[in-house]
């Protein structure tokens, strides 16, 4: 079920075989701004069910170079972001200052504000016990030995340290700049 309280079959495409499986592109068409849902959806997954959460902003990454190229910019407040977007050097999202209020934060939200571990545990009312089965970050990092040995001589390497530190108990699939998991809900 969408936000909206459609049915999330009844907007899948008609190839789609499993009523109650979606892919990440068709979850992205249905919903509006997905990427704020995915909590949500986790809630509607049987046990044993895996979600996949994929180029999505962490909301705690110091840059975003998803949406606006520019540092520090997930961590504004929306109407300081919007008013922001006059700086991008960005085509696509540099005049959204211009668009009324409402209209400017839709295509913020669709372009990707990014979301962080806060959004499921709100949704979740609590994080629940997520198995993450795979985080795609380390897995790429480990495939590549150049791209390996450049993250840990990076800034973000060291961003990504500390908020492992401060964070402790959170899975490292959160403290990355993209949450790009995948998460098995438990039996």
């Amino acid at each position: 079920m969408t936000p909206d309280g459609t049915p999330l079959a009844g907007r899948m495409p008609a190839d789609s075989k499993d009523p109650g499986r979606a892919d990440s592109n068709q979850l992205s068409t249905a919903v509006k701004d997905a990427p704020r849902r995915s909590p949500m959806l986790w809630q509607g997954l049987k046990p044993g069910a895996i979600m996949g959460v994929v180029d999505t902003p962490n909301r705690l990454w110091y840059f975003d170079d998803h949406t606006s190229n520019l540092p520090f910019f997930h961590w504004l407040p929306e109407e300081i972001a919007l008013g922001y977007t006059a700086r991008c050097d960005r085509d696509l999202i540099k005049d959204l200052y211009k668009l009324p209020a409402s209209e400017g934060a839709i295509g913020l939200q669709r372009w990707g504000r990014g979301i962080s571990y806060h959004d499921f545990e709100l949704a979740l009312d609590g994080l629940p016990p997520m198995k993450i089965a795979a985080a795609y970050g380390p897995h790429e990092r480990a495939r590549f030995l150049p791209k390996l040995i450049k993250w840990h001589v990076s800034v973000d390497y060291a961003f990504y340290k500390t908020l492992r530190r401060i964070a402790r108990e959170l899975d490292p699939a959160f403290c990355e700049p993209y949450l790009e998991f995948l998460a098995k809900k438990p039996n």
